[in-house]
């Protein structure tokens, strides 16, 4: 939660993006997390819930290595 944190300081401050842009960016993650929610007890099943939950880790982190890399223009158009 702490990563959270300094991810939205970083996007108002550096990136400075509005909140509804910050919301919609926030809402659309979301998205991710309510299909991983609807997979889990398949994937689980199929390959133990030790090994998914290593993947969902990874999965999780991987998106957060992308945010010291965004666009040296505005990264959206608000």
């Amino acid at each position: 939660m702490m990563g959270q944190a300094v991810l939205l300081l970083f996007a108002v401050k550096r990136l400075g993006l509005s909140a509804g842009a910050i919301g919609v960016i926030l809402s659309i993650g979301s998205v991710g997390f309510m299909v991983g929610a609807l997979v889990a007890q398949r994937v689980a099943r199929r390959i133990g819930v030790g090994p998914t939950l290593i993947v969902a880790g990874f999965l999780m982190g991987a998106g957060s290595l992308l945010a010291p890399w965004p666009p040296e223009r505005r990264p959206l158009p608000y």
